[in-house]
């Protein structure tokens, strides 16, 4: 058994974090799927590690001040992310870590926050991770991520503080292409709008037939999956709403950007 260190008030000290706390939908249904924990807790585990190392690649420290420092803890089906100052990785994690979820028709509900937090090993409390729970219990609801506006203003502040002119310009094309992510819904909360992350990373970024053919299997198993999911579970009108609302976040943003063969038509449901 590991030593047990005391501790003071002073080692319980809060800071205010940028926080990301999400949970898996259908957690139990998924494991009964796979049979056994471990074959869905590896698929987990494969896809932080992925993730991670897609973000870790693409960190440029000449570019970005603040580099990649983020703090993540993952209990059963629940995860908490958070950084001091990284705001931009928090929101690329969970838009990336939704992205390849898709791949294992796994969906997450959570949320955004800037508040108090203390991130140790063993412990983590704060009112920040209370006000973000809150948010994803009593406000989400449906399979997104809900965008507070103390992460967005928090994230503003730290970019409008950067002194470093190489740095500030280099921020304020990230914290635009970022908050160009974020989308209004329908009863006015704002949420990390993945499918537009990927448009903005995949085709307006790079825009070659490689990364082009990678976002239509991307956006292909999107409307599959949501799909699937629909006719399952056209008897649950609780779970059925979720998907509901997946199949008109998936159809708005396909109008939008012009991708109408992969609109999720009502025939089909």
């Amino acid at each position: 058994m590991n030593e047990i260190i005391a501790v003071t008030e002073n080692d319980l000290k809060l800071t205010q974090h940028f926080i990301a706390y999400f949970d898996i939908l259908g957690y139990k249904k998924h494991v009964q799927i796979h049979g056994d924990n471990t074959k869905f807790a590896k698929s987990i585990c494969d896809t932080i590690t992925t993730v991670e190392k897609s973000l870790r690649w693409r960190n440029d420290s000449s570019k970005n001040k603040y580099g990649y420092d983020l703090k993540l803890k993952v209990f059963s089906d629940n995860f908490i992310i958070c950084s001091e100052s990284n705001w931009y990785y928090v929101i690329a994690y969970v838009n990336t870590l939704q992205l390849f979820l898709i791949r294992d028709n796994i969906f997450i509900r959570g949320a955004l926050y800037y508040g108090d937090l203390h991130f140790h090993e063993h412990f983590i409390y704060g009112q920040g991770i209370i006000d973000t729970y809150d948010i994803e219990s009593q406000i989400a609801i449906f399979p997104r991520v809900v965008v507070n506006d103390k992460f967005i203003d928090a994230a503003k502040n730290v970019v409008s503080t950067n002194s470093d002119s190489t740095h500030k310009a280099n921020s304020d094309d990230i914290l635009s292409s970022v908050l160009a992510s974020i989308t209004d819904d329908f009863d006015g909360c704002k949420f990390a709008d993945y499918l537009k992350f990927a448009y903005w990373r995949f085709v307006q970024s790079k825009n070659d037939d490689t990364s082009n053919a990678l976002f239509l299997k991307v956006l292909s198993l999107h409307q599959e999956n949501i799909t699937k999911n629909i006719k399952n579970n056209v008897s649950n009108m609780r779970i059925l709403q979720k998907y509901q609302w997946c199949k008109n976040y998936h159809n708005n943003f396909c109008k939008k950007y012009k991708y109408t063969d992969y609109i999720i038509k009502d025939l089909e449901v």
